[in-house]
C-alpha cells in the first residue's frame, strides 16, 4: 500500500528504478483533470476522513480510492495511526496556486516514461509509435495503450503537449521550456551491460545478534527454511511490516496487535490474526507469555537500524532462496525466467512465480535488484549481499556432495513442521485461511496439483490428479476448522459443495477437518463427500515421505472411507520396498559367505531366498514377489543380479545399488541433465596382480578366466570373492 503513494522529495528525479510504472490517474479529460486534481488534493488539506465521498461529479469515490489512484504522484503520503492522508512539500505549493510546470516536474520525479516522452516526440508520434518507443527503447513492455494514453493526458492537461486532428502529439513551448529543465534517464543505462559486482559498494555490517544468526545457518537450516512468506496486512513490503514490528517493541496483547491492524489497514479481524502468524514465522514476533507478543531480538535490531537490508537479512533466515535468487541474476530477466532457473537449481525446493514475485518486491525495495520495464537486474549492492549471507548449495556444487543427506534433512523438517500445523491450524477457528494454506502445502508435499480459489459459490481448493494422458481427476477441497476440534452437521451444506463439485467438474469432495460428528459421518457416506481429519492427513504426508504414492494410488485413499482399505494401499507400496531391500542384502551376504562360497559360489535359488526371508520378515517373501524383485535387480541399468539357470547371484553391494538409484532421481529431477559434473575421461592403467592370492596348493590361476568360462557354460559365479576350489578345477579339467 505504501509504496504507492509514498514520495515526497519535490522535483528531485528519483531513479528509474525507484519511480512507479503506472501513471496517477483522476477521472475527466485533459480540460477538466487538474480540477479534479485539486478537489482530491484540498480534501486531503483539510484532512478529511478517508472513507469520505471525495464529490467527482462522475461517481461515488472516496478519498481514499482517490488518493491510491493518484500512485506514485509525489503530491499526496499516508501519516497516522488510524491512517490519514497528508499533502507533500509539492502537492501543497501546487495546491496553493504553483504552475502546472511544477505539477509535471513532480510527474516527471515519481513516474517511468514522463518526461521522456517529451524528448522523444520531435516532429511529432501518435500514441501508438509512442507506445513502440517505450518497449524498444524504456523497456516498457505494456500491452495496450493505456499507460501511453494516460501520460499524453497529463501532459495535454498541464500544457506540455498538443494533440492534433492527424493523432499526431506534439511538444508545445511550454513542454520544450520544461524539457530543458528535467533530469532524463540515458535508455542506453536501461538496456546495458547487467551488473557484475565488480562495483564497490558500502555494504553495511548486520548488528551483533542477526550476524550470530547468519553465521550459525548450516546447509539442513538453509534447506528447511519456509517455501512461503505469507500474507501481511497492508501490503507485502518492508515498510508496512517496520510499521507493525515498532508497535510491539514492548508487549501487547494479541487483540491489541489485531486491532492495530484492522484500523491502520482497513481488514478484517481474521487479516490480523493471519498477520500475526506470518511475523511469527518469519521470526519478528514471538510470543512472551499467554497472551502476550513482541518483537524478536533480531527484529527489534532491524526496527533500530532503520536498513532495509537487515530485514532482508532476517528474511534470508527463515524464507527459502532470498539470497540464493541474487545469484542466478546474471542479467535482466523476467520473473518468469528466474523461477524457472530456482527450480532447474533447486529441484526440492518449487516455488511459485507469486513466492517469488514476492522475493522480488523486497530486494527490489532494499535497492538489491532494479526494475526495467517487466524485467528485473540485480545491483552492484545486490551481488555484494549474495555474497555476505551462507546460501543453501545447488545440484551443481562441489560442496553438495552430501546433498542426499540434505534433502532428506529438509524432507524430514518439512514433513514434521507440516504435519504440526496441520494440526494446529484446523483448530484455529478465528484464522480460517491460514488452514487452507497450509493444506496447499500439505497437497503439494503429496505430489499432486493443487489450486486455491475460495469465495462465494467456489470450492476452497481444487485438487487435481493426472491419471493418464487422456484423464485427469478433480476433487473438491473444503476446509473447515473448529476451536472444540470437531465439525457438526450444522457447519456444513451438502447443496453447497455439489454445487462446487458441478462448477469445477470434481469428482468428489474432499472435506478436511480437525475431527467430525458421528450424524456428520453418516450423512457424508450418501453425499459423495469424503472426509479426512487433520491428523489423518498428518500421517498420509509421513508415509508419504518414506513411500511416495502416484496419483491414482491416493485416490484409492478416497474411497469408501474404510481404513482398512486405506492401511493396504500403503501397506503393497512399503511391502514392495521392502522385499526389495532385503532380497538385495540376502543376495550380498550370500555372495560374501565362504561357506555359500563353497558349496554354491554365493548363488541363491528362489527356495533358498524364501528360506532366509522367514527369518527376517514376519511374512516370508513369496515365489511371485521374489521374482519380480529379482527382475528389476537383473536390468541393464541396475545390472545388480546375474541368473544362471534357477540360480543368481549379486554383483554390487546394496550401498552401490542404491548410489546408483539416487544418481537416477537427481537425473530424473534435473530433466535429463546430469546432477554433478562428469569428470574428464581417462584410461586408468590395468593392474596385472590377480585379484586374490591363491591358496597353498591351489593352482596359480585367473581368476578373470575362470569367471568367463563359468558364464559362458552357464555357471552361476560371483564377480567378487575367492573362487570355490571346485569350480577352478572343474575350469582346468575342461580347458585339458
Amino acid at each position: 500500500m505504501d509504496d504507492l503513494i509514498e514520495g515526497a522529495e519535490g522535483s528531485v528525479t528519483r531513479s528509474w528504478a525507484e519511480r512507479g510504472g503506472a501513471s496517477p490517474y483522476v477521472p475527466g479529460n485533459p480540460t477538466e483533470m487538474l480540477d479534479n486534481l485539486r478537489l482530491l488534493l484540498r480534501a486531503v488539506d483539510e484532512n478529511r476522513p478517508p472513507d469520505d465521498v471525495l464529490g467527482w461529479s462522475s461517481d461515488d469515490t472516496t478519498v481514499r480510492d482517490a488518493v491510491y489512484a493518484l500512485a506514485k504522484s509525489g503530491l499526496v503520503v499516508r501519516q497516522g495511526t488510524p491512517v490519514q492522508f497528508g499533502l507533500t512539500p509539492v502537492g501543497r505549493d501546487y495546491l496553493r496556486g504553483g504552475d502546472d510546470g511544477l505539477l509535471a516536474a513532480a510527474l516527471h520525479a515519481n513516474i517511468r516514461f514522463f518526461g521522456e516522452i517529451l524528448a522523444e516526440l520531435g516532429d511529432g508520434l501518435t500514441h501508438v509509435e509512442l507506445q513502440a518507443v517505450a518497449k524498444e527503447k524504456y523497456g516498457l513492455e505494456w500491452r495496450s495503450l493505456d499507460q501511453i494514453r494516460r501520460r499524453v493526458y497529463w501532459l495535454r492537461a498541464t500544457g506540455m503537449v498538443d494533440y492534433w486532428t492527424n493523432n499526431k502529439i506534439l511538444l508545445t513551448d511550454r513542454g520544450r521550456e520544461l524539457l530543458g529543465r528535467l533530469d532524463l534517464v540515458d535508455p542506453a543505462e536501461l538496456t546495458g551491460p547487467p551488473v557484475n559486482g565488480d562495483d564497490v559498494v558500502d555494504l553495511a555490517e548486520a548488528p551483533p545478534m542477526l550476524a550470530q544468526r547468519l553465521a550459525e545457518l548450516d546447509q539442513e537450516q538453509l534447506a528447511a527454511r519456509s517455501r512461503v512468506v505469507g500474507y501481511v496486512a497492508g501490503g507485502t513490503n518492508i515498510e508496512t511490516i517496520n510499521v507493525l514490528v515498532a508497535a510491539v517493541l514492548e508487549p501487547v496483547p494479541r487483540a491489541r496487535f489485531v486491532r492495530l491492524c484492522v484500523e491502520t489497514f482497513q481488514v478484517a479481524e481474521s487479516s490480523g490474526e493471519q498477520t500475526l502468524n506470518t511475523l511469527r514465522s518469519l521470526g519478528l514476533i514471538d510470543q512472551v507469555g499467554p497472551d502476550a507478543f513482541s518483537a524478536t531480538a533480531v527484529a527489534a535490531e532491524w526496527v533500530s537500524s532503520g536498513d532495509p537490508l537487515d530485514f532482508v537479512r532476517i528474511l534470508h533466515s527463515k524464507v527459502a532462496l532470498v539470497g540464493e535468487l541474487l545469484t542466478l541474476m546474471s542479467g535482466a530477466a523476467r520473473a518468469s525466467e528466474i523461477t524457472k532457473a530456482l527450480a532447474s537449481s533447486y529441484a526440492t525446493i518449487r516455488l511459485s512465480r507469486d513466492e517469488v514475485t514476492r522475493r522480488l518486491a523486497f530486494l527490489s525495495e532494499a535497492g538489491l535488484v532494479e526494475r526495467l520495464g517487466n524485467s528485473i537486474r540485480r545491483t552492484a549492492l545486490g551481488a555484494a549481499f549474495a555474497g555476505s549471507v551462507p546460501l543453501l548449495a545447488t545440484a551443481l556444487e562441489p560442496q553438495a556432495a552430501d546433498r542426499a543427506d540434505v534433502v532428506s534433512a529438509a524432507s524430514r523438517a518439512d514433513v514434521l513442521r507440516l504435519r504440526e500445523r496441520l494440526v494446529e491450524t484446523s483448530v484455529d477457528s478465528g484464522n480460517f485461511k491460514r488452514f487452507e494454506e497450509t493444506l496447499v502445502e500439505a497437497f503439494r508435499a503429496l505430489g499432486v496439483d493443487v489450486e486455491r480459489h475460495g469465495g462465494a459459490g467456489r470450492t476452497d481448493l481444487l485438487v487435481s490428479l493426472w491419471v493418464s494422458p487422456t484423464e485427469q481427476i478433480r476433487i473438491a477441497v473444503e476446509a473447515k476448522t473448529d476451536g472444540g476440534g470437531v465439525v457438526t452437521e450444522q457447519d456444513v451444506k451438502f447443496d453447497a459443495l455439489a454445487e462446487h463439485r458441478t462448477l469445477h467438474d470434481a469428482r468428489v469432495t474432499l472435506l478436511v477437518g480437525p475431527g467430525f460428528s458421528n450424524r456428520l459421518v453418516q450423512w457424508a457416506a450418501d453425499k459423495d463427500v469424503v472426509l479426512v481429519t487433520a491428523v489423518q492427513l498428518a500421517d498420509m504426508l509421513a508415509r508419504h515421505a518414506g513411500a511416495p504414492l502416484y496419483p491414482h494410488e491416493f485416490m484409492a485413499l478416497l474411497g469408501d472411507g474404510d481404513d482398512d482399505a486405506h492401511e493396504r494401499v500403503w501397506r503393497r507400496l512399503e511391502r514392495r520396498q521392502s522385499v526389495i531391500a532385503h532380497l538385495l542384502d540376502i543376495m550380498w551376504k550370500s555372495a560374501n559367505d565362504p561357506v555359500d562360497i563353497e558349496y554354491g559360489e554365493g548363488a541363491l535359488g528362489v527356495r533358498e531366498i524364501w528360506r532366509e526371508s522367514k527369518r527376517l520378515l514376519d511374512v516370508p517373501m513369496d515365489k511371485t514377489e521374489i521374482q519380480e524383485a529379482l527382475a528389476l535387480l537383473s536390468t541393464p541399468f541396475l545390472s545388480a543380479v546375474a541368473t544362471s539357470g534357477q540360480n543368481h547371484v549379486a554383483t554390487t553391494s546394496p550401498d552401490a545399488v542404491a548410489a546408483r538409484l539416487r544418481s537416477l532421481a537427481d537425473m530424473i529431477d534435473n530433466r535429463g541433465r546430469p546432477a554433478i559434473v562428469p569428470p574428464v575421461n581417462y584410461e586408468p592403467r590395468r593392474s596385472t596382480t590377480p585379484e586374490t592370492p591363491p591358496r597353498p596348493g591351489e593352482p596359480d590361476v585367473n581368476p578373470a578366466d575362470v569367471r568367463a568360462w563359468a558364464l559362458a557354460n552357464g555357471r552361476g559365479v560371483s564377480q567378487r570373492g575367492r573362487l570355490s576350489t571346485r569350480l577352478i578345477q572343474e575350469f582346468l579339467a575342461d580347458s585339458n
